[in-house]
């Protein structure tokens, strides 16, 4: 599933419009959505592309000219739909407003074609299954916090502002307008840069670093990036016992390969690449995180065996093959 961002009008009974998409344009994701892959369809509000969390409203998706307009009404009975209120109406009333928001979708058939020397994937048919109020926008220039695409599950732990661009003062200013945590007293202060932990490191699968202002091609270390961010996905706790997570992770990996062959199969049948450059780009990961997980579980296999180390040598099959198939 993919996201794109766009911004948001609100009444005071927690109903709002926004124009999600402008069609026939090529977009900063380098895609052109063709008039009719939106039609009208219903969906979700869904905060921060959660899918766990209990939907906070819904909504309904519709072209109107050159413009897809997104009409949705929150369910104010739920806590989290009013909080998210509350802090739509402060963003409204408190200067420029500068919430984003998302949506999610799958893409149902699309092709490419070239514009102006630019390759151009052209989104023909969409199915939008939610939108989402987020705190990441990934345009250039939006000064917002949202993830999208390639930062599927991104979550900031620490926020860094370059002092070539920032005071003390005016980045506490920025992380407070952001909904971020930033105090004198919590400030780490380097040769380079100003620092506000959100939370603690350890509460992460893996820490990378982004650009979050002017935008995502941005890369974290150009002079331009004004305000950058390390995080990126949270651990959960399972609730399964360890020989049962591994289980877990081992029936995964399969599933995902199943999955891929699919695909694959599929796109050529219909004439198309393989995969397209966003997903191979998200396999490359994949390829590097299996590596990784390779090298730990080797180290791992070197133990004496028993029952829980006779399934991580499963998995370290399991992960093998999927590395080769993932080069292939």
């Amino acid at each position: 599933m993919e996201r794109k961002s766009f911004k948001l009008e609100l009444d005071e009974k927690g109903t709002g419009s926004a124009i999600i998409a402008t069609l026939d344009v090529v977009d900063l994701d380098g895609d052109l959505t063709e008039p009719g892959a939106f039609g009208k369809q219903s969906v979700r509000v869904i905060p921060s592309h959660d899918w766990r969390h209990v939907p906070i409203g819904k909504g309904v998706v519709s072209e109107d000219g050159d413009k897809t307009i997104a009409d949705f009404k929150l369910n104010l009975e739920i806590p989290a739909a009013r909080d998210w209120y509350e802090a739509f109406k402060f963003d409204l009333a408190n200067g420029e407003p500068m919430q984003e928001w998302s949506y999610g979708f799958d893409i149902l058939e699309a092709g490419e074609r070239e514009i102006d020397g630019q390759k151009v994937r052209i989104l023909k048919k969409l199915k939008v299954h939610e939108i989402s109020p987020v705190l990441l926008g990934a345009g250039v220039g939006t000064g917002t916090l949202d993830i999208k695409e390639d930062k599927q599950g991104f979550e900031v732990q620490t926020l860094i502002f370059p002092k070539m661009h920032w005071t003390v003062d005016t980045a506490i200013d920025w992380a407070h307008d952001h909904a971020l945590r930033a105090s004198r007293s919590g400030a780490e202060e380097t040769e380079e840069s100003f620092r506000f932990r959100q939370v603690d490191p350890d509460e992460f699968l893996r820490l990378r670093t982004i650009c979050i202002n002017p935008g995502r091609d941005t890369p974290p270390d150009s002079d331009e990036c004004k305000v950058k961010a390390v995080g990126g996905p949270k651990r959960e706790s399972s609730g399964l016992r360890f020989a049962e997570q591994l289980e877990k992770l081992c029936d995964d990996v399969y599933a995902a390969l199943a999955r891929a062959d699919e695909i694959k199969a599929l796109r050529v049948k219909n004439g198309q690449s393989q995969f397209s450059d966003e997903r191979r780009r998200q396999l490359r990961e994949v390829s590097q995180a299996l590596k990784e997980a390779d090298e730990r579980l080797t180290a791992f296999l070197a133990e004496p065996p028993d029952e829980q180390w006779s399934l991580i040598a499963e998995i370290e099959y399991a992960l093998m093959n999927a590395d080769a198939v993932l080069r292939a």
